[in-house]
């Protein structure tokens, strides 16, 4: 290569050409500046070029300069982009991506998260032309053949000769690249453009065999389930508008894209092997004669492939996927064949959930360690496939290699086996259009008595994907093989149903909240040194002693109450089933009640507080009610509550707030009292906040010196308290610990003669901002204010929060005017606004957070304005949480409210005149004073009549006078 034509172009068109030169990247496109002495200068450097004509979004138009060592990419680019405006949606950055040489998992990347924050160095990414996806396995690949070329260009910039420019040093995987990425851009272009290289459609080809009419509506040789699978639209024919049916446009590239296959076997990329028999076929449609073998396309990466008869070859040339010859006859399973052709590796792999798989393999973090593998490292062996996959593979040939039996006792005692049990049908899987007869898999170990349940399906994702798989409809036809359990099984060692818990320093499968609160250690996982941690002691302990409970009601003992539905639910580690329902343990001694499904129930025989199932899905059994309500001799924390008609605990003003029945003690007859439910939900949700300030809830703990004795129990408790802060309600409660300790103990009473308010303490934990906002007919944003009230005060009646200050308009209204009212003195004073109260002999109760409100009002008078409005104590209530409204009858107006409350005269100095304002009442005469002085002289101004409005008078400052008075007499 000319070092002197490379230094023409300068340094970044050079490095592309470089690159392009290479085989890097099948195409680049130039957008600066350039001439016919650029195109000569690529030329001679062996690439061809075309000027691609082209306008942005304001009719400018523009030139491109793309150049390729294929003239076919050229023609694709040219047919796509050329004279069409320049946009960038996920179609063409797809195309524009993959001609570029870009990886297809970092363009789809790109296409849904933009610049995503990947793992590259700064001057890793620099030389790359695409942004690389986060964990992408092909970049780093690649960038030693991009550092490589990068160094060359420089070396010929700067007059030097490198030691080789060519691409004989390419590797394997290199080759690879170029190969795929021409390939995918092929197949993603025959979506978006006309087809390239193919002769057009013959109207009445025999050899398009026609598809089922109900299977294929829109007659474009696809049937509507392949479509599905594909993400084409079944009711589209022609959707890249080539006049050319969809299925004879896709058979055609396929059958391109197996004839670039290479026929040498590879680990990464796709090849073909050629099967020939000895003997001819013939077409029985044209009579022509091929082989009557087949060939195979084989992916490496999906461990799959499908063998293609030479006559549906030749059928494919033809553009149908359906065909007939004298020994073969049948259709190709298209979604297969486009997957084997276009996938990357990972058509089958389903991420786990966020914040489970740090690096992106399918293995979850804390399975990492048990196989060996790496959680920051998402190819920990550097095989090129991924951990999970890897691993998957490897526990699905072991399953291969089991015996098969046709019931448990026919199978061995010494060694594990599978239970078939095979269905009549045959399920598709979503991913590859591959078909799989319907089937389970039960793998039994004998000596341990470990099993577990694999669909069909789950099989086909475990030799193909991972161990998540989806599709079919056994087992809820979507799920996750535990690759743990799984191992559990086939050596009979560990344990697949101990699922990790956080934070856990021991690693004893107890968090560190639960040891605390079991006063254990969690430094130490086996305190009783018996080779078991902990936590699986624990949870197998006390399965068995809720085995051994009687079926109750007893009144001297704990006893369980079995509460079992109509179904079943699967665990998610084992397959096995157990009822849907759930158990509660009860002490009637303490008043002490344990909910558990029984599904948790059989992971706790396992070993585990923690359960998944296909009912009540993923969770954690609590630890220490259950032991309480086990072994708790009493007495119970439960005190009577006034007005408790149903004695389950909650006054009956309270049932309402927490959607319970007043005349029911146990609403949802799960065996646990309304009361019991409800002050453990307070209790977890105060423990569970977090303890720094933040916009929607959190605690602030106030540890004192000393301790108080609970009265029920005589454990002591610090003597402090924690206060429950919600900014957005402007609510502060406080709660002492001892209240604390009662509500873990199922109860609202902080102890004799004191009482936590549920309803009070409900609101700060979860409110919004709006607990106490009453709908209101006429107000179109919901902020509280009427769309009439709303210009009075400068705010939007399309807006809810006009000044985008977070707080609802009506709701900072209301919450002001609470403040002034409650600065107001007591009884008249000489002019100014005052209040009066008038309170009542009774109290009620909020219907919102339960306070206590007197059933009086307090009367606003302005004197002045002779103005004056009745507020109940309750709308005063609402008034300071945000509401002028405290039912859908009873409202403050806000607009009378403000004219009470605003000065008696309002004063406003201008640049050349001051501005007094006040309410005229009718029938009053008023008359302006004003004076240099406040001793005088006064001078009479004008005299006004009031009428029932505002008096606006307007004076001009005199030049020369420092300061003015002012005096209003009325009569």
């Amino acid at each position: 290569m000319a070092t002197n034509q490379v230094s023409k172009l300068g340094f970044d068109l050079a490095y592309l050409a470089l690159l392009t030169n290479a085989g890097l990247k099948p195409l680049s496109r130039w957008e600066r500046e350039f001439d016919r002495e650029t195109e000569e200068s690529l030329e001679g450097l062996g690439l061809r070029t075309r000027v691609v004509q082209r306008t942005v979004q304001s009719g400018k138009p523009i030139r491109e300069l793309v150049f390729s060592q294929s003239e076919g990419c050229l023609a694709l680019y040219a047919r796509r982009f050329d004279h069409k405006v320049v946009e960038h949606g996920p179609a063409s950055a797809r195309v524009e991506g993959l001609l570029f040489g870009y990886p297809s998992c970092c363009v789809e990347s790109f296409v849904a998260k933009g610049y995503a924050r990947n793992s590259l160095r700064r001057r890793e990414q620099r030389i790359l032309f695409h942004w690389a996806c986060p964990f992408c396995a092909l970049t780093p690949l690649l960038l030693p053949h991009y550092r490589r070329l990068h160094g060359q260009c420089r070396a010929l910039m700067r007059g030097r000769a490198p030691a080789a420019v060519s691409v004989a040093g390419r590797d394997a995987l290199a080759a690879h690249l170029k190969s795929a990425v021409a390939l995918a851009a092929s197949l993603v272009a025959m979506g978006n453009t006309p087809a390239l290289s193919v002769p057009s459609l013959v109207v009445g080809d025999a050899h398009l065999l026609p598809v089922e009419a109900w299977e294929d509506p829109d007659g474009d040789f696809l049937k509507s389930a392949e479509e599905t699978i594909l993400g084409r639209d079944p009711a589209r024919p022609d959707e890249n508008g080539n006049q050319t049916p969809d299925g004879v446009d896709l058979a055609r590239v396929c059958c391109s894209a197996i004839d670039a296959l290479p026929t040498v076997q590879s680990a990464a990329q796709p090849y073909m092997v050629h099967n020939m028999a000895f003997g001819l076929e013939t077409c029985q449609v044209c009579g022509e004669l091929v082989n009557m073998g087949f060939l195979e396309v084989v992916h490496p990466l999906e461990n799959q492939s499908i063998a293609v008869p030479y006559v549906a070859k030749h059928f494919l040339e033809h553009g149908s996927f359906s065909y007939v010859g004298s020994v073969h006859g049948g259709r190709v399973n298209v979604p297969l064949l486009h997957t084997l052709l276009t996938s990357d590796g990972l058509k089958h792999f389903l991420a786990e959930p966020a914040g489970t798989d740090a690096d992106a393999d399918g293995l979850r973090d804390w399975e990492e360690e048990v196989f060996g593998a790496d959680p920051k490292n998402r190819d920990t062996d550097g095989d090129q496939l991924i951990d999970g996959i890897d691993l998957a593979r490897e526990l699905r040939a072991q399953l291969n290699a089991l015996p098969r039996v046709a019931s448990p006792e026919a199978g061995p005692r010494d060694r594990v086996f599978v239970v078939e049990h095979p269905m009549d049908g045959v399920e598709t899987c979503p991913r590859c259009g591959d078909r799989v007869v319907m089937d389970i898999w039960q793998v039994i170990n004998p000596r341990t008595s470990e099993t577990i349940a694999i669909s069909s399906m789950a099989l086909h994702y475990l030799e193909h994907g991972g161990f998540a798989w989806k599709g079919g409809q056994l087992l809820g036809g979507e799920g996750r093989v535990d690759p743990r359990h799984l191992q559990a099984v086939l050596t009979g060692k560990g344990e697949g149903h101990l699922l990790h818990v956080t934070p856990d320093a021991d690693r004893d499968l107890l968090a560190d909240g639960e040891e605390a609160a079991l006063r254990t250690d969690s430094q130490n996982p086996d305190e009783d040194a018996n080779q078991v941690l902990d936590g699986i002691d624990l949870a197998r302990s006390v399965a068995k002693e809720i085995a051994l409970l009687p079926t109750g009601p007893v009144t001297k003992q704990a006893y369980r109450l079995d509460f079992q539905l109509k179904g079943l639910e699967r665990c998610a580690i084992c397959g096995e089933t157990v009822n849907m329902g759930h158990l509660t343990v009860c002490n009637p001694l303490a008043q002490l009640y344990a909910k558990m499904p029984y599904v948790t129930l059989h992971y706790m025989e396992h070993g585990s507080f923690s359960f998944a199932g296909d009912v009540h899905g993923e969770g954690r059994a609590e630890v220490k009610l259950p032991l309480d309500a086990l072994h708790s001799t009493g007495p119970s924390h439960l005190l009577p509550v006034t007005g408790d008609r149903d004695n389950d605990g909650l006054a009956d003003h309270e049932e309402n707030h927490f959607s319970k029945d007043a005349d029911r003690p146990d609403t949802d007859g799960d065996g646990v009292p309304d009361g019991f439910t409800v002050a453990r939900e307070l209790w977890l949700a105060v423990n569970a906040l977090p303890r720094s300030p933040n916009a929607a809830c959190y605690a602030v703990d106030h540890l004192l010196r000393g301790v108080v004795t609970c009265a029920a129990c005589g454990v002591q408790v610090n003597m402090g308290y924690v206060e429950v802060i919600n900014p957005g309600e402007r609510l502060t409660v406080q709660v002492s610990y001892l209240a604390l300790h009662y509500l873990e103990h199922g109860t609202c009473a902080g102890s004799p003669g004191l009482r936590v308010n549920p309803c009070l303490l409900d609101v700060a934990l979860r409110g919004d901002g709006t607990s106490h906002l009453v709908p209101l007919s006429g107000d179109t944003d919901h902020d509280g204010l009427l769309d009439a009230e709303e210009a009075h005060f400068g705010t939007r009646p399309d807006a809810a929060d006009s000044d985008h200050d977070g707080v609802l308009d009506g709701i900072a209204l209301a919450r002001q005017m609470h403040e002034r009212i409650k600065a107001l003195p007591t009884g008249a004073t000489g002019g100014e606004t005052y209040a009066t109260p008038h309170e009542a002999n009774c109290v009620a109760p909020c219907a919102v957070c339960g306070e206590m409100i007197n059933c009086g009002y307090v009367e606003i008078t302005n004197p002045w304005a002779d103005l004056s409005a009745k507020i109940s104590y309750l709308n005063l209530h609402f008034m300071e949480h945000g509401s002028f409204a405290a039912s859908a009858t009873e409202r403050v107006d806000p607009v009378l409210l403000d004219a009470i409350l605003r000065p008696a005269v309002m004063i406003a100095a201008g640049e050349n005149e001051v501005t007094l304002r006040w309410m005229g009442k009718a029938g009053r005469s008023y008359q302006v004073f004003t004076a240099p002085d406040v001793s005088g002289p006064w001078s009479a101004g004008p005299i006004f009549q009031g009428e029932g409005r505002e008096v606006t008078v307007a004076d001009d400052k005199p030049a020369q006078q420092a300061r003015k008075f002012y005096k209003i007499l009325a009569w």
